[in-house]
C-alpha cells in the first residue's frame, strides 16, 4: 500500500512539474506580410524554422504565421532573413508575459495587427487594439481565444455574457475604408466580407 501511495505521489509531482516547465516558456508568433518569399527565423543564432510566403498556402487564416517557442525571463535575439535582407529583434526577459507578435515591414506592406474582443450576449466590445502602431514587434497585452482567424459567430453559453479575444490579421486600408478585410484575402483580391 505505501509503494502504490509513493507511486501516487510521485505520478503528481512529475505532473506538477511538467506544467511549471511548460508555463516558463512564450511564444512568438512570426507573420510574413511579403508576397513573394519565405522567411527564415532564427533565435539566439540558430535557425529555428521558415515562414512561408503568404498565398503559397491554401488557409482560411487571415495570414501566413509560425509560432516558436522562446525560455521566458531570458533576452532572446530574433533574426528574421529574407532576400531583401534581415530584421533583427530583441525580446526583452523581462517582458513577453503573453508572448510577441511579429512581422517585418507590416505596416508598409499595408498589415495592421489587431486584437479584438467579441462579446456573446450582454454587453459590448472593447475597441479593437491596433498592435503593430509603433512597429514590426508588439508584445501581446493578453492571451488570445483564436489566432489570425475570425472568431465564431455565436456560441452557446450558460452564462450571461462571455467575452472572448482573438488576434487579427487585418489589411489596413480595408479598416480605413471601414470595410475590414483580412490580409490574405485582400492580397488574394477578394472582396470584403459582409458585415
Amino acid at each position: 500500500m505505501a509503494g502504490l501511495l509513493a507511486a501516487g505521489v510521485g505520478f503528481l509531482t512529475m505532473i506538477m512539474g511538467l506544467g511549471a516547465w511548460a508555463a516558463s516558456f512564450s511564444s512568438v508568433y512570426v507573420v510574413n506580410p511579403t508576397p513573394d518569399v519565405a522567411m527564415v527565423v532564427r533565435v539566439d543564432g540558430k535557425e529555428v524554422g521558415r515562414v512561408a510566403r503568404f498565398g503559397q498556402t491554401a488557409s482560411s487564416k487571415d495570414v501566413v504565421y509560425e509560432r516558436f517557442e522562446v525560455r521566458a525571463g531570458e533576452r532572446h535575439h530574433l533574426e528574421i532573413v529574407n532576400p531583401a535582407g534581415a530584421h533583427s529583434y530583441d525580446l526583452a526577459g523581462a517582458g513577453g508575459a503573453h508572448g510577441w507578435v511579429v512581422a517585418p515591414g507590416s505596416l508598409a506592406a499595408g498589415l495592421c495587427l489587431l486584437g479584438t474582443e467579441a462579446v456573446y450576449g450582454l454587453g459590448e466590445p472593447a475597441d479593437p487594439e491596433l498592435l503593430n502602431a509603433k512597429g514590426d514587434i508588439a508584445e501581446l497585452p493578453r492571451t488570445y481565444d483564436e489566432l489570425f482567424e475570425a472568431p465564431p459567430s455565436s456560441m452557446s453559453t450558460s452564462e450571461s455574457t462571455v467575452r472572448r479575444w482573438t488576434l487579427r490579421g487585418m489589411s489596413c486600408g480595408s479598416l480605413e475604408d471601414g470595410s475590414p478585410l483580412a490580409f490574405q484575402a485582400r492580397a488574394r483580391g477578394k472582396a470584403p466580407a459582409a458585415r
